[in-house]
C-alpha cells in the first residue's frame, strides 16, 4: 500500500474565514470537472461514493490501521479514518442546511 500522507495525525476539514473563503472555494472547485466527469460515468452519489472508497482502499493507506508500535507510520489509528469522513460529512451537512434554510427564510420574505 503506498504512503499517501495520510497518517494518523488529525486531519480535518479546515473551516474558512471570510477572507480565506474565495481561495478555499477555488481550491475545492479545482477537480469540479474531472469529479463530474466520473460521477456521470458511475451513474449515481452511491455507485460514485464506491468508486472513491473502493480507489482509497486499492490505493493508499487509508484503510489501514495502524498498529501500536509497528515500526511504520502509514495508516490511521482504529476509527481515525471513519471519523475524518464523518467530520467531512457534517461539515457539508451544515452547509447544506444553513443555504437551506436561507432559501427558506427568503422565499418566506416575498
Amino acid at each position: 500500500v503506498p504512503d499517501t500522507g495520510s497518517h494518523s495525525h488529525s486531519h480535518q476539514h479546515p473551516h474558512p474565514s471570510a477572507r480565506n473563503l474565495a481561495s478555499t472555494r477555488m481550491a475545492e472547485e479545482k477537480f469540479d470537472g474531472v469529479l463530474m466527469e466520473v460521477a456521470g460515468q458511475c451513474g449515481g452519489i452511491q455507485p460514485l461514493l464506491d468508486v472513491f472508497f473502493s480507489f482509497l482502499y486499492r490505493k493508499t493507506d487509508f484503510f489501514v490501521v495502524m498498529e501500536p508500535g509497528a515500526p511504520t507510520n502509514m495508516g490511521f489509528v482504529e476509527g481515525a479514518a471513519e471519523q475524518l469522513v464523518l467530520t467531512a460529512f457534517r461539515s457539508y451537512k451544515k452547509h447544506a442546511d444553513s443555504a437551506r434554510a436561507k432559501l427558506a427564510k427568503e422565499r418566506k420574505q416575498q
